[in-house]
C-alpha cells in the first residue's frame, strides 16, 4: 500500500501546496468578506479601497491585483473601524478598534500613529470621522478633537471638549466643529475656553466636507450646505439620508440607504441628481477617469457593469463565523457559522446557516440547500465514520440536519423523532449517532436519542428508528449551551454548560445503547483530593489517548472517563512546574475562561481562551510550550472562539472575535526518519474476513497505534520483529465499525533518539 509519513504519532498524509510555501512559526490571515458587513469603498487615481467586517481590501486598476491589507503584510493592527483617503496627498488614514490609527500611502509604506491609543484618559476614543486640510487631518472623536499634522505624522493640536463631536474640519482660515444641535466655528489662530466662546449655528450634528473656504456640507440625517459668514446662511442640498458623502471627479457622490442607485451633487451648483443602478456604495476619484466604483453584497465592480463583481479570496460568512472541523478523508477545512452558544448566547439572532470549505489554497461556499427556515443557525458539524462526505449539524429551532453533495437529504425533527429542542450532537465508537438535549422538559420528548448506525444514511427515518435510553440526571437549565464528547474506552462525557450544571458520564451498551455504568458530578476532587467545581463548562474534548480535557470558567483539568464509576475516581488538575528550585508549581491557566481545546498530531494541546489568546501546552500540561496574543504574535484577537488542528499538515486554524488566522506549527517533530516499506493486509477488511489484520515493515519493539478517522485511540499494540498482528476490535473486545482506520508507528532506540515513523490507511468493513 502507499505509505505516508508523519511526526509523532500525527496523521500527516499530504502537506498542502500553501502550508509548503510557509514556514514553523508563521502566521496565514484569512479575509473575511460578507455581503452584510459592507463598510466603505473609497476609488482613488490608481487605487480602489474597500472596507468590511473589519477587514481591509485593496484593488489595483493597473495589475488587476485584489489583496487584503492587514497586520501581516501592512497595517499595524486587526480590526478597522474607519477609511478616509486624502486625494492630494495619496494616503489613506486607517482607524481601528483599539483607537490605533495608520496612514498607507499608495506605494504601500506605512506610518503609525498611536498617539490616540496610547493616551491615558479614561472614556471612549472612538474617532467619529476624518478630513483634511494643507498639512493636516483633522479628526472628530467621542470627546473633541485631534489634529494631526501628515508632514511629521504627530499632533499638532486636541482638544478634550468633554463631549462627543461629529464633525472637525478646517475651512479656510475656521475651524468648525459640530456637536449636538450645533455648528461650532471660529479662527484657527484664536484660543477658546470653550464651546461657548465659537459662533455657533443651529443645525443638528453630522460629519462635515468643506466645500471651499467659507462653504462646508453638513451630512446630518440630509445634507446641508452651511456658509461660515455673518449671513449663516443653510441651504437644503440632499434630502435624503446618505450613508457615504464624498469628494467626485464634478462635485460629490452621496451612497444612500434603502436606495438603488446614488447621487451625484454638481460641484458648482450643490444640485443632486439621482442616478439609477444596484443597492450598494459607490465612490469616484476626484482624478481619476471618470469611472464610478460601487460595493455591494456581491462584491466590488465598476458601477456601469452589469457583471465583472470582484471578491476577494477568502470566507464569505454573513452572520457570525464560528465553528472549525477538519475533514481529514476530504482534506478540508469545514468554517461554518453559528447559533447561540455557551460562549455567545445572543448569536442566534438572525442567524442562519453558513458553511464554507478551505482545501489549502482556496475557499468555497458549500452552503447546503434544504436547511429549515426557522432553524437559527446551527451548531457544530459532526461527520459520518462510516461515510466522510456526509455530516450532521444541529440548530437551534429546526432540528438536526443531515448532508450530503451539498443538499440537505434529511431533516430529523419533532415529526421523526422523539424531540422538543436542538441537540449536542456526537458519534459513539459503533458510529451510532448520539444527539443530547439539555433542555427537554416534556414527557413527549426524549432528553437522549440514539440514531442507530445502520439507520444513519437511511432514506426514510421515522420516530421508532430512535433508541432513548435513560440516562439519569441528563438535563439542563439552557438550550444555548452543551458540549458532548467521547472518551476512553467508548465512555461517553455530557454537561449541559450552564452555571453550576454537572457533567454526566455514562458506558453505553454496543447493542442496546442503554448505560452500562453512569456517574454523575457537580464538583470534581482532583489527584491531592481538592476539590475542582466551576461556574460554566465550555468544551469537552478527548485527546489521542482518549483522555478527556475539559474547559472551564476556572480553566482547565482532564481525566479518564472510564474511571469515573469508582468511589476513589481523581481527575487531573494539571500542574505546571515553576523549576525556579522553589520545587512548586502552578495550576495549568488557573482561574483562566477556557473556550476551546484542540489537539494536534503529538498530542499536545492548543488552549482558547476568553481574552488570554492560545496556549500550546505539552501533552500531559505540565510545560507550557507557547503563549500567542496580539501583543506577541500575529494573532488576530485575543478571545479565542474555536481551534482546529489539521490532521494532514502542521496548520492550526484559530477563530477569534476578530477573524480567522492560520498558524504553521512544527507538530512537535524534528529529527524523523522514515522506516522501511509499511504493508498492511488484508486491505480493506470485508465482513467474511475474520482473522488477524498483519502489519509488517515495522522496526522492532514499534509502538503501534490504531486511532479512528476523528484521530481516537482504540488499541495500543507493540511489534516483535518487524510485524504486528491486529484482531480488529478495540479496547472493549468488541470488533471495530466501518470506517477509515489510521495504524500509526513509531519507534526509537533506548536513548531516545533514531525516531522513526510512518502511518497507514486501513479500511474495514463490518
Amino acid at each position: 500500500m502507499k505509505r505516508h509519513f508523519i511526526s509523532l504519532f500525527a496523521a500527516i498524509i499530504l502537506l498542502s501546496l500553501s502550508a509548503l510555501a510557509q514556514t514553523a512559526g508563521d502566521w496565514i490571515y484569512h479575509a473575511h468578506f460578507s455581503g452584510d458587513g459592507i463598510a466603505n469603498v473609497i476609488d482613488t487615481r490608481d487605487m480602489v479601497y474597500y472596507l468590511a467586517n473589519g477587514n481591509l481590501f485593496r484593488y489595483d486598476k493597473t495589475t488587476n491585483e485584489n489583496e487584503a491589507i492587514n497586520r501581516r503584510n501592512y497595517l499595524n493592527d486587526v480590526r478597522v473601524e474607519g477609511i478616509y483617503y486624502n486625494h492630494d496627498r495619496s494616503y489613506l488614514v486607517v482607524t481601528y478598534d483599539n483607537y490605533n490609527i495608520d496612514v498607507l500611502f499608495d506605494d504601500n509604506r506605512v506610518v503609525n500613529m498611536p498617539e490616540l491609543k496610547n493616551a491615558s484618559m479614561t472614556g471612549n476614543k472612538t474617532v467619529n470621522d476624518v478630513t483634511f486640510a494643507d498639512g493636516k487631518i483633522m479628526m472628530a472623536t467621542a470627546f473633541g478633537y485631534i489634529c494631526f499634522d501628515d508632514n511629521k505624522f504627530v499632533v499638532s493640536s486636541s482638544r478634550n471638549l468633554g463631549v462627543s463631536v461629529a464633525g472637525a474640519a478646517i475651512v479656510g482660515d475656521k475651524l468648525v466643529l459640530s456637536v449636538g444641535d450645533k455648528l461650532y466655528h471660529g479662527a484657527t489662530d484664536r484660543y477658546f475656553e470653550s464651546l461657548d466662546d465659537l459662533k455657533s449655528i443651529d443645525i443638528k450634528a453630522g460629519k462635515l466636507l468643506p466645500v471651499d473656504d467659507n462653504r462646508v456640507l453638513i451630512n446630518e440625517g440630509f445634507v446641508y450646505c452651511v456658509t461660515l459668514d455673518e449671513s449663516a446662511t443653510t441651504t437644503s442640498v440632499l434630502e435624503r439620508t446618505p450613508v457615504l458623502l464624498q469628494r467626485s471627479r464634478d462635485g460629490y457622490i452621496a451612497s444612500v440607504k434603502y436606495v438603488d442607485g446614488y447621487y451625484v451633487i454638481d460641484g458648482t451648483t450643490l444640485r443632486a441628481t439621482q442616478v439609477t443602478g444596484n443597492r450598494g456604495l459607490y465612490s469616484q476619484s476626484p482624478d481619476g477617469d471618470g469611472t464610478v466604483w460601487s460595493l455591494t453584497s456581491r462584491g466590488l465592480h465598476q458601477a456601469e457593469d452589469a457583471e465583472g463583481y470582484i471578491v476577494p479570496e477568502g470566507y464569505h460568512i454573513n452572520t457570525t463565523p464560528y465553528w472549525l472541523v477538519y475533514n481529514s478523508s476530504q482534506e478540508k477545512l469545514y468554517l461554518s457559522a453559528t447559533t447561540d452558544n455557551a460562549v455567545l448566547p445572543m448569536a442566534n439572532e438572525g442567524a442562519y446557516t453558513e458553511v464554507y470549505t478551505y482545501d489549502g489554497e482556496r475557499w468555497q461556499d458549500v452552503t447546503p440547500e434544504g436547511i429549515p427556515i426557522k432553524g437559527n443557525g446551527n451548531h457544530r458539524l459532526v461527520f459520518c465514520p462510516s461515510d466522510p462526505d456526509t455530516y450532521f449539524f444541529s440548530t437551534r429551532a429546526g432540528g438536526i440536519c443531515r448532508v450530503k453533495d451539498g443538499q440537505v437529504n434529511h431533516v430529523f425533527d419533532k415529526d421523526n423523532s422523539p424531540m422538543q429542542y436542538m441537540r449536542e450532537l456526537a458519534f459513539d465508537r459503533e458510529g451510532n449517532l448520539w444527539a443530547v438535549d439539555p433542555y427537554s422538559n416534556t414527557s413527549s420528548s426524549a432528553p437522549v436519542m440514539v440514531l442507530p448506525s445502520d439507520k444513519l444514511l437511511a432514506t426514510t427515518v421515522v420516530e421508532s428508528d430512535w433508541v432513548t435510553p435513560s440516562i439519569p440526571n441528563i438535563g439542563g437549565r439552557s438550550i444555548k449551551r452543551g458540549a458532548i464528547c467521547l472518551g476512553q474506552g467508548g465512555n461517553m462525557v455530557f454537561s449541559p454548560g450552564d452555571y453550576k450544571e454537572a457533567i454526566t458520564i455514562w458506558a453505553p451498551d454496543p447493542t442496546t445503547h442503554s448505560p452500562r455504568n453512569t456517574a454523575h458530578y457537580d464538583e470534581l476532587i482532583d489527584q491531592d483530593g481538592q476539590s475542582f467545581m466551576w461556574r460554566n463548562v465550555y468544551c469537552l474534548t478527548p485527546d489521542r489517548d482518549g483522555i478527556v480535557w475539559m474547559g472551564t470558567s476556572e480553566g482547565v483539568v482532564s481525566f479518564n472517563p472510564a474511571q469515573a464509576y469508582s468511589g476513589d475516581f481523581r481527575i487531573n488538575h494539571i500542574k505546571v512546574p515553576r523549576n525556579d528550585g522553589t520545587g512548586t508549581a502552578d495550576y495549568l491557566l488557573d482561574g483562566v475562561k477556557i473556550h476551546c481545546i484542540a489537539v494536534d498530531g503529538s498530542n499536545r494541546k492548543w488552549i482558547g481562551t476568553d481574552g488570554n489568546g492560545l496556549f500550546l501546552v505539552s501533552a500531559d500540561g505540565t510545560q507550557v510550550i507557547a503563549q500567542f496574543n496580539t501583543s506577541n504574535s500575529y494573532i488576530p484577537g485575543d478571545d479565542i472562539y474555536d481551534v482546529c488542528c489539521n490532521t494532514t499538515n502542521n496548520s492550526v486554524y484559530v477563530m477569534t472575535d476578530k477573524g480567522l488566522a492560520e498558524f504553521i506549527s512544527d507538530v512537535g517533530g524534528g529529527g524523523v526518519v522514515e522506516m522501511d516499506e509499511l504493508f498492511i493486509y488484508p486491505n480493506p477488511v470485508r465482513p467474511d474476513f475474520m482473522g488477524l489484520v498483519t502489519i509488517t515493515g515495522l522496526e522492532n519493539n514499534s509502538i503501534v497505534k490504531i486511532a479512528d478517522s476523528s484521530g481516537l485511540v482504540i488499541k495500543q499494540l507493540k511489534s516483535e520483529g518487524g510485524t504486528v498482528t491486529w484482531d480488529a476490535c478495540g479496547n472493549d473486545g468488541n470488533r471495530v465499525s466501518t470506517g477509515v482506520y489510521y495504524v500509526i508507528a513509531s519507534y526509537s532506540d533506548n536513548a531516545g533518539g533514531n525516531a522513526k515513523q510512518a502511518i497507514g490507511k486501513l479500511v474495514i468493513v463490518k
